[in-house]
């Protein structure tokens, strides 16, 4: 390790593993946060049902029990191919390239990641319209035998 450029570790360091590691960390503190307050509002609705007041109002509906819109994995795949192109499209702009270390745009890792990504996202584009078909589906069939056992 005696020639190793470490600039470019200090480089990927700060631009990638950091922003990652704060996003996690900031996504688990709201889980944390989250699930403390849940407990606080349960306590004190044991403590008011303690003490004899049983008129309370419902609960809010949680996060995980929300019904979706259906449009995540449009969104999200969306938003991957763009990124996706976005890197392809710099892989193939970048002749005048400031290497960095052993690292540069110019690098095959470039183009493969941008391919990977808008694969994934035409995956998620797919299996959307795919969903959604199957959804219309279900709901005629459901209204097919609702109409049914109303005649009945």
């Amino acid at each position: 390790m005696a020639g190793m450029d470490w600039t470019a570790v200090v480089i990927v360091f700060f631009v990638v593993l950091m922003p990652v590691m704060l996003g996690f960390g900031i996504a688990a503190w709201a889980m944390v946060m989250k699930q403390r307050q849940l407990q606080l509002v349960l306590k004190e609705r044991e403590l008011l049902i303690e003490k004899g007041i049983t008129d309370l109002p419902p609960l809010e509906v949680s996060l995980a029990e929300k019904k979706r819109n259906g449009y995540g994995n449009l969104k999200w795949g969306l938003v991957l191919v763009f990124v996706g192109a976005a890197a392809i499209i710099t892989y193939f702009l970048s002749a005048p390239v400031v290497p960095m270390g052993d690292v540069s745009i110019e690098s095959p890792g470039f183009l493969h990641f941008g391919t990977f990504t808008g694969a994934i996202g035409l995956a998620l584009i797919a299996f959307h319209f795919i969903a959604r078909a199957y959804q219309r589906q279900d709901a005629e069939t459901e209204r097919a035998t609702a109409a049914g056992k109303d005649r009945a």
